[in-house]
């Protein structure tokens, strides 16, 4: 017959571990979660792309407009963040891991890219309505706004892909996003001249 006299481990010993770890797991969908349900909607312009390039395998690259040195570089603040945070390499480049906010004003037509207007080292506390501050980082070739590659079910890409081929030069393409107080955001929707595709 067994030994019941065995000291048994208290249910916390299994409990504490298991929440934990499950807090960890939801917490990297939470902050995307909480920033689709409060953030402001926002639409930025798609840089050109090579149809064929866009989509690979299962991923789609963006190539935002903002997310170029020269879209940026003209902007009030850009002279003061360069003078803060320099590549050692380029004096025209900011220090690769630098942290900043690019202010973009919403178009007086709705579904039209927002312009970026200027660039802070801090996110600004003040901002009108029609405006919002979205976080980018300094990488190695190019800035990040977290916003560049998704995945995506087959069927799906290959729409888009076609409606690539087919875009007029006067239509453009926007990603729609909605961005949070703190300057994160997450894609709602690639817009394809009149064409929406939710992510």
């Amino acid at each position: 017959m067994p030994d019941d006299t065995s000291p048994r481990l208290p249910h916390w010993h299994f409990w504490l571990p298991l929440a934990l770890q499950v807090a960890l797991v939801l917490a990297v969908p939470a902050r995307s979660a909480y920033t689709y349900v409060t953030g402001q909607t926002a639409f930025l312009r798609v840089g050109p792309v090579d149809p064929y390039e866009l989509l690979r395998g299962y991923s789609q690259t963006l190539n935002l407009a903002i997310s170029r040195r020269s879209q940026l570089q003209d902007l009030s603040g850009w002279e003061q963040l360069l003078a803060q945070s320099r590549s050692e390499q380029d004096p025209n480049q900011l220090a690769v891991g630098t942290a900043f906010y690019v202010i973009l004003e919403a178009s007086e037509q709705e579904q039209q890219a927002w312009m970026p207007v200027a660039v802070r080292a801090q996110r600004p506390s003040d901002l009108p309505a029609d405006r919002i501050a979205l976080r980018g980082r300094q990488k190695r070739y190019g800035i990040d706004y977290g916003l560049d590659r998704y995945y995506l079910p087959e069927g799906q890409r290959e729409a888009i892909n076609e409606r690539i081929r087919e875009l007029a030069p006067s239509e453009r393409m926007l990603l729609q996003v909605k961005v949070d107080r703190r300057g994160y955001a997450v894609p709602v929707r690639l817009w394809v001249g009149n064409r929406g595709y939710r992510f």
